[in-house]
């Protein structure tokens, strides 16, 4: 009797710990976390940054649809942002030149950041949409990728625009926008795939 009680109890404490874990796990952040923790320690060079959690689950469901249906179409890995500025109102997207590049609009309070993405079996790169004068120009390391990053101006500009862009898994990116240099950074910094 002994026993059976025992392995009642350890059946109970694990269908408690389970159901615990599960509800943790009901935020897009956390399966985010846990996954790309777990991707880390087994030697993946992923390394997770926490986001700033600002954006509603709505919008993180409508961003998760919006990127599987991209990489469904282009073939090719479509990044993720675990930090956003504040005030994500919303996610549009497009898919262009046969299934070979799609851009998405990131809608914040503030400003627009649009990610373009081209898969470089279906298309070619090009520069071109980078206009303005060149005011800096830097590149950083994300794990094996390096990435570009350019402030650039135009004579009709009142704010400068960042541009980042680089490769990864046969797949030419490029995000731009409005924003200041240190929040661009902070955002480029906490890209992953």
């Amino acid at each position: 009797m002994r026993k059976q009680t025992k392995r009642k109890c350890v059946g109970y404490f694990i269908a408690s710990t389970v159901g615990i874990f599960l509800a943790s796990m009901t935020s897009h952040t956390n399966r985010i976390y846990l996954k790309h923790t777990i991707q880390y320690y087994v030697g993946n060079d992923v390394v997770v940054e926490s986001g700033n959690g600002e954006a509603t689950d709505g919008v993180e469901e409508e961003e998760d649809l919006v990127r599987q249906n991209i990489q469904q179409s282009l073939g090719i890995p479509v990044p993720v942002f675990m930090y956003r500025p504040d005030g994500q109102k919303s996610v549009e997207y497009s898919i262009e030149l046969g299934n070979a590049a799609a851009a998405i609009e990131y809608s914040y309070e503030n400003t627009i950041l649009n990610l373009y993405m081209l898969n470089e079996n279906r298309a070619d790169i090009s520069e071109e949409g980078i206009h303005g004068e060149k005011i800096k120009e830097t590149s950083i390391m994300k794990g094996t990728i390096r990435v570009h990053i350019r402030k650039v101006k135009g004579p009709e500009d009142k704010k400068a625009t960042m541009l980042a862009f680089w490769r990864y898994a046969k797949g030419y990116y490029k995000l731009s926008g409005k924003v200041d240099e240190e929040e661009f950074l902070k955002i480029v910094k906490a890209i992953y795939y």
